[in-house]
């Protein structure tokens, strides 16, 4: 337990650090510095900042955002961006600065697929090396610096997250797990639409899969749950 427990705070501190170094400057200039050249960039500011205004102050009007006045529940006309604003809200109530709330969002969204992946793959292979090489790749793959002015597609920690409870419920299809399982389609689908989606459908493709080849499709128990 000492162990593991040790091991996985390594993980953390170094996927932490890695975020850091791979987007430099980024962490020292937090609330000067980000892409804010081109329209996307400049909305998922104001998206996370909202976000994070909203939950700690009214969480009632949260979908009632400052845009598109007299329009209702603006928040809803594009990605909400609930989990960046959950994120955010340490560095924004810290700040006030929407930039630096953002910037601290880009930081964790890079962290957390880095800690999600290194898990999946370690669960998978066994193998701490080629877990830590493959996180790195998927983590800062050129498509996700090339998204950097859209937050939500740099959630994609949700991914190897349901993957991980996918791989948990078919190996001991118990309730929990299925609950386990639903939360994290519902995080990643909180987290980005897109992967929402893409989750789910991977998700269904894989219950699906070890349903028919693992013997798993005989019990009534397994569909139910799923």
């Amino acid at each position: 337990m000492r162990r593991h427990l040790i091991e996985s705070l390594l993980v953390s501190v170094l996927a932490a650090i890695l975020a850091i170094a791979l987007t430099w400057p980024l962490a020292a200039r937090l609330g000067s510095a980000g892409r804010i050249e081109v329209g996307d960039a400049r909305y998922s500011i104001w998206n996370i900042a909202w976000v994070a205004h909203a939950l700690t102050t009214a969480p009632t009007t949260l979908f009632n955002a400052n845009i598109f006045y007299p329009s209702k529940n603006a928040l809803a006309f594009s990605e909400s961006n609930l989990v960046a604003g959950v994120l955010a809200i340490p560095v924004w109530l810290a700040t006030g600065n929407p930039l630096a709330a953002g910037n601290w969002a880009i930081l964790c969204a890079f962290t957390m697929t880095g800690i999600a992946t290194y898990v999946l793959i370690l669960r998978l292979t066994q193998n701490r090396i080629g877990a830590a090489i493959g996180a790195t790749i998927f983590t800062y793959s050129p498509y996700a610096f090339s998204h950097l002015a859209h937050i939500q597609l740099l959630m994609t920690f949700g991914l190897p997250l349901v993957l991980l409870a996918l791989h948990a419920f078919v190996e001991s299809p118990r309730t929990s797990r299925a609950v386990w399982l639903g939360v994290a389609l519902a995080v990643q689908a909180l987290a980005c639409g897109y992967y929402g989606l893409f989750a789910g459908l991977m998700a269904t493709l894989g219950i699906l899969w070890f349903g028919a080849f693992d013997g798993l499709g005989r019990s009534r128990g397994y569909w139910l749950r799923a």
